[in-house]
């Protein structure tokens, strides 16, 4: 099934990084030029940052596409930083088992978490995206 069809009578919300290629989607899906899009950075080689506030579109054969500007920066609320690990599925199977309760997964000896990701049973970009919060977490306090 084709995007177009499989969006067809649905509103859609089309969200992510800035620069990523939003209203281009948007575009392709409506099949015109509805949103104004940029060239990507001779400088960075990434996408310019080019929509600034959320525009619904209708469908031509029936729903809503909506294109919203892009995320610039990610923040948890209200979460500590020993509850963290039990946001990430991945790590439930192995977030008891550490010797140090509890743990940050960071520095800890006999850390189940990272001897996991040593050994491949977790994804190491997961486990960077952890450290990455748990940093944003621990920072914010």
């Amino acid at each position: 099934i084709e995007l177009r069809d499989y969006l067809k009578n649905k509103t859609t919300i089309i969200t992510g990084p800035s620069g990523v290629g939003k209203s281009s989607l948007v575009n392709f899906i409506l099949d015109d030029h509805y949103q104004e899009i940029r060239e990507v950075s001779k400088k960075t080689a990434k996408g310019i940052h080019t929509t600034s506030y959320v525009q619904m579109f209708n469908h031509p054969d029936g729903g809503q596409i909506v294109d919203t500007p892009g995320i610039r920066e990610f923040a948890l609320w209200d979460i500590n930083k020993d509850e963290l690990a039990s946001y990430f599925i991945d790590f439930l199977d192995y977030n008891d088992d550490c010797k140090f309760l509890p743990c940050t997964h960071t520095h800890e000896p006999n850390c189940s978490i990272k001897e996991a990701v040593e050994n491949g049973e977790i994804d190491l970009e997961r486990y960077q995206s952890y450290l990455s919060l748990l940093e944003s977490i621990v920072n914010k306090t």
